[in-house]
């Protein structure tokens, strides 16, 4: 019934062309896929004769259904060692609809700076950033992106043209309920001297 509302309140919004695309099923769905598919194949749930081996009308011997993957599951999270927990690691909380920015100082031409960071809790968005001449304004290098930080640390390398004052920016601006704990590691790498980030943060 709600989808029926949404789609009438919106038709005036959508071509013919589309709306031809548009098949609405009650409970008779199961006789319009008869007329593509064979009831031999058809799983039987869905109105066809196939079941599996031991009678089974889902068909689990070669449907897998959706479910949620049992934290337990996560193989990588619990095979890496925390990131908080190793030397040379700084924290910094984020609030909740704020951000935090971390600066570096970068005194030479093609230095490259590699970081490495992960959240204790949730993601976080993070961008790169160079202080303007004017001492106030910053320049966006990397626009912010959220990532998943709190399943897997995050890494990242730049090559710096000019020297300056960079910074990474924790923007936790998205989030009205959560503060987000960040802890990370910042290399800045002389010209000529970049390593690959794994061999810095092993």
């Amino acid at each position: 019934m709600y989808f029926n509302v949404v789609l009438n309140l919106s038709k005036p919004f959508l071509s013919e062309t589309t709306l031809k695309k548009f098949y609405i099923f009650g409970k008779d769905f199961k006789k319009t896929l008869l007329n593509d598919i064979d009831a031999e194949i058809l799983p039987k749930f869905l109105g066809g004769l196939r079941t599996d081996p031991d009678g089974n009308a889902l068909c689990e011997s070669f449907i897998n259904f959706g479910s949620m993957i049992p934290p337990e599951k996560y193989v990588l999270k619990n095979a890496m060692t925390s990131l908080k927990e190793e030397e040379g690691v700084s924290c910094i909380k984020v609030p909740r609809l704020s951000y935090r920015l971390v600066n570096i100082n970068v005194p030479e031409v093609n230095s490259t700076v590699e970081w490495i960071f992960e959240t204790s809790t949730n993601d976080i968005a993070v961008g790169y950033y160079i202080q303007k001449e004017n001492g106030e304004d910053l320049e966006e290098l990397l626009s912010p992106e959220r990532v998943s930080s709190h399943l897997v640390p995050e890494s990242g390398t730049f090559i710096c043209e000019r020297p300056g004052t960079y910074a990474l920016r924790f923007d936790n601006t998205y989030s009205w309920l959560s503060s987000k704990k960040v802890f990370y590691k910042i290399q800045v790498n002389p010209p000529n001297t970049a390593k690959n980030c794994d061999d810095y943060f092993e």
